[in-house]
């Protein structure tokens, strides 16, 4: 057998264009807070992760309970999420932090609900461009009735600590 006529396998290819989009979400038992698509190939420092997320996030929910005094806001444990400047805009706004436990990225509610939720409908899909993608992902978000938030919220709570 003459090996180099043999035809050499070839590995799927994403689309031409095919970009991951990072995609937060933030949800409290009545409703989503924030559906956020971060700019493409921007690293998430702590600044970013003010800026972009906790800003954003703090705005809808104060917009929405002006009298809230504070709120709580389960993150994991990346650099962005632990850093000073991240920890003093959360004491100046009254952003409490749910203490998540080290190497145990699966424990978030978004991880272990959410993503996977998102991912199965999603999977097959192709978008041509990332608001395509972040609004069919936020229309199947919305989408998710109340009942199951409270439900993942209390199994965070009662199985996981969260």
């Amino acid at each position: 057998m003459d090996r180099h006529n043999e035809s050499r396998p070839t590995a799927p290819r994403k689309a031409t264009g095919a970009q991951k989009v990072m995609l937060p979400v933030f949800f409290g038992a009545d409703r989503i807070w924030l559906i956020h698509a971060m700019p493409q190939k921007k690293s998430v420092t702590s600044i970013t992760f003010i800026n972009h997320i906790l800003t954003p996030l703090l705005q809808s929910i104060r917009s929405s309970n002006p009298e809230l005094k504070q709120f709580y806001v389960h993150s994991d444990n990346a650099s962005s999420h632990n850093s000073h400047a991240t920890t003093q805009f959360q004491e100046e706004y009254k952003i409490i932090r749910v203490a998540h436990p080290p190497y145990s990225p699966d424990l978030s509610p978004c991880d272990y609900f959410l993503f996977g939720y998102l991912k199965r409908i999603l999977q097959g899909n192709t978008f041509k461009t990332v608001e395509d993608t972040v609004d069919a992902a936020s229309k199947i978000l919305y989408s998710i009735p109340k009942k199951c938030y409270i439900h993942v919220l209390r199994i965070g709570v009662l199985e996981h600590g969260t």
